[in-house]
This record gives C-alpha cells, structure tokens and sequence, in this order.
C-alpha cells in the first residue's frame, strides 16, 4: 500500500470525486466517516493508485 489506512480515509472525505464502489449510490458525505476511504473507491486500482490521479495532490493540500 502507498499508504496507511488513516490517510486513504482522510483523502476520500476530501475527495469531491469519491465514489463508492459498492452500488449503494452513496458518496463521502453520505456515508459514515468509518466507511470512507480510497480503497472502497471506483477510481482507485489493483495496484492501489487513483485512476484520477488525484491523492498526491489532496494530501499534499490537506497537509495529510
């Protein structure tokens, strides 16, 4: 992993892109905060990066 589950779960709540890859349709501010995290995303692969290229710079910008 890139990195540990803290910090994907602290992405996902500031990813306005977030989707969950369960079918329930729900997003980040719908679910519960234990729930969220990059590794239950659409957009994050097998090799645990987001397709989107997106966690580099929400940590970065969060100071995560």
């Amino acid at each position: 992993m890139r990195a540990d589950k803290e910090t994907y779960s602290k992405v996902a709540k500031h990813c306005s892109k977030f989707n969950c890859a369960t079918k329930c349709g729900c997003t980040n501010s719908t679910l519960n905060h234990d729930e969220i995290s990059c590794t239950k995303c659409t957009h994050f692969d097998k090799k645990h990066f987001c397709r989107l290229n997106l966690f580099d710079e929400i940590r970065d910008n969060h100071n995560l």
